[in-house]
């Protein structure tokens, strides 16, 4: 297995001179496995539901107005999703990046993050910053199932393009395909459901069954 720090450092070359829409490195150098994260190579079929906690709601790091729900499959024969089937499932707090890069820094301070990761977080910081729109968000991925515990290099970028179309990068130890189709969702009045939702389904795994997510937790 390739050097986790060699892969960040490919990575890293991408962050500030690639093309923001084109993975980071083949499915040959994993970095996977983070907190039973599974790469992008494994991931089948995944499902995104973006909520919105309302504008009154008080940002901070464990708990944004802003959050990406997620839940990633490695299934390889035709199933319907649900939520004990996921490899892995949980929340992204989507953050300004000011305030996230902020809270980074403050973590590599603490020794909490190694030199090779806050190099390709700081990039990833510039990228967004000279090449999104102003109302691009970040978040990390946490893993709350055992305490808590963040895979700091993997991260969510979730922005409206010009068009005001909803685009989720997804970066893991390579950059899922964009997530650029969504749909809107019904609200009903006391249920917490999401207002956009979307999946990832290259191989048609996903077997008619209920409705798409739309259940998940906010935060």
């Amino acid at each position: 297995m390739t050097n986790i720090f060699d892969v960040l450092e490919r990575q890293l070359q991408n962050l500030e001179g690639g093309n923001s829409s084109s993975s980071t490195n083949n499915t040959s150098d994993p970095l996977s496995g983070l907190n039973g994260i599974p790469s992008v190579a494994e991931i089948t079929v995944a499902t995104f539901n973006h909520y919105d906690n309302g504008k009154d709601h008080k940002t901070k790091w464990s708990s944004s107005r802003f959050t990406m729900n997620l839940q990633f499959f490695t299934q390889t024969e035709a199933f319907t999703p649900r939520e004990p089937l996921a490899a892995w499932k949980g929340t992204v707090q989507l953050l300004d990046p000011g305030f996230w890069i902020s809270y980074v820094d403050v973590k590599h301070e603490e020794g909490k993050i190694d030199a090779d990761t806050y190099a390709y977080l700081k990039a990833a910081y510039r990228k967004t910053m000279d090449e999104y729109p102003d109302n691009a968000l970040i978040g990390t991925f946490t893993d709350k199932s055992c305490g808590t515990n963040y895979s700091w290099p993997y991260f969510l970028r979730f922005y409206y393009d010009r068009f005001e179309e909803p685009n989720l990068e997804v970066w893991l130890d390579e950059m899922l395909p964009k997530i650029d189709v969504w749909e809107t969702v019904k609200t009903v009045p006391g249920k917490p459901l999401p207002i956009i939702r979307s999946r990832y389904n290259p191989h048609n795994l996903w077997k008619p069954g209920r409705p798409m997510g739309g259940k998940g937790r906010k935060h």
